[in-house]
């Protein structure tokens, strides 16, 4: 264990270093020559190497500042402005903060050059030579960096927005695979087969309205299967439909709370079957028995969704799949950034969901 430790700290160094020589070193190095050979070519060629090498050095200090103060103010808009999110107040924004830091940082090191390398009158250089043409050079550079890194930057975000995408899809399909798993279990279908049964020949009215029930819990995860949300309203529409068929499946051994339904707006948002599965879940671990009632609660304020039930463990438990809460929770770090919370004790298991609002533009 303590070697494997110190190996991936031993890599991790060699990565940090190498990244440190290749901006810090290498690129300014590299940069520095090409403008250098680029301004002294006449030079060069009759053997004035004392310029070159001082403007060489000149631009690398350029590059090396610009380069990397661009990337730092890279990485703190990256943090505020996505692309993906707001492109066009992240370009804005960013070329107003390099614009303003090129000019500050260029002239601060022609600062240092001047007054201290040549020992000459900054003010008076900049008015004889033109600002604009003093500060050219750096403002070119700046703006082929800027091309390059926001470009790398955009391509970045688009790349993992299309990942996330992608892995949220495959979240999706698991979820509706598991449900539909469910309601296709030999067990269930078994139960609420013999439900409808006996409700046929005892009273046609509440079979009908059974069989709609059932219909309604097959079409709303055909109906949602690629959505990412869907209403709370909606979903919870569902759910009352889901719970109908287990009610007249349990009797009076299962007993379901549903509270706060005048707190929903239209705005509330819920991943499609996120509240089925934790149904599904208390069911499934539970014994739900005379002896044994479970109570199921249900409650919605203005921020979450809290499902709560106690605990009845059967003696055969039936093992987990693990898609159920892992699912639920990837979702939700995926929609939102969000965690659900888990309160597991002796006696209750609760699990509150963040409830999603749509954003509106107020302006």
């Amino acid at each position: 264990m303590t070697q494997s430790t110190s190996y991936d700290l031993s890599t991790v160094n060699s990565c940090s270093f190498k990244k440190i020589l290749f901006y810090w070193v290498a690129i300014p190095l590299i940069g520095g020559l090409i403008i250098s050979i680029f301004l002294n070519l006449e030079g060069l060629k009759q053997g004035d190497y004392r310029q070159f090498a001082t403007t060489t050095v000149l631009s690398t200090v350029f590059w090396t500042v610009l380069m990397n103060g661009n990337r730092f103010i890279e990485k703190l808009l990256d943090k505020r402005w996505t692309w993906i999110g707001q492109p066009g107040k992240r370009f804005v924004i960013g070329m107003l903060a390099l614009a303003v830091f090129t000019v500050l940082a260029s002239c601060f090191i022609l600062l240092i050059y001047l007054e201290v390398y040549l020992n000459l009158d900054f003010k008076e250089v900049m008015s004889k030579k033109g600002w604009a043409y003093m500060l050219s050079l750096p403002v070119s550079v700046t703006f082929f960096i800027a091309f390059v890194m926001h470009g790398r930057s955009f391509l970045i975000s688009w790349r993992q927005t299309a990942i996330d995408l992608e892995r949220m899809k495959n979240k999706n399909l698991i979820s509706q695979y598991e449900s539909l798993k469910n309601q296709v279990n030999p067990h269930f279908l078994f139960n609420t087969l013999n439900a409808l049964l006996s409700l046929v020949y005892s009273d046609q009215d509440k079979a009908a309205d059974f069989i709609r029930k059932f219909a309604d819990v097959y079409h709303y995860v055909l109906e949602h299967q690629f959505d990412e949300v869907v209403t709370l309203s909606t979903e919870l529409k569902y759910v009352k439909s889901f719970l109908h068929l287990n009610i007249i499946r349990f009797g009076d051994n299962l007993y379901v709370d549903i509270r706060g339904e005048e707190n929903i707006n239209s705005d509330f948002l819920i991943p499609p079957l996120a509240l089925q599965m934790l149904l599904e879940n208390a069911f499934k671990h539970n014994e739900v028995s005379k002896r044994n009632q479970l109570i199921i609660t249900i409650s919605i304020d203005s921020e979450n969704i809290i499902v709560s039930h106690n605990k009845n463990p059967m003696v055969s438990e039936e093992k987990s799949s693990g898609v159920g809460l892992n699912n639920i929770s990837a979702r939700y770090d995926f929609l939102t950034g969000k965690k659900i919370r888990v309160v597991n004790t002796d006696e209750q298991f609760e699990v509150s969901l963040p409830i999603i609002k749509i954003k509106r533009n107020t302006g």
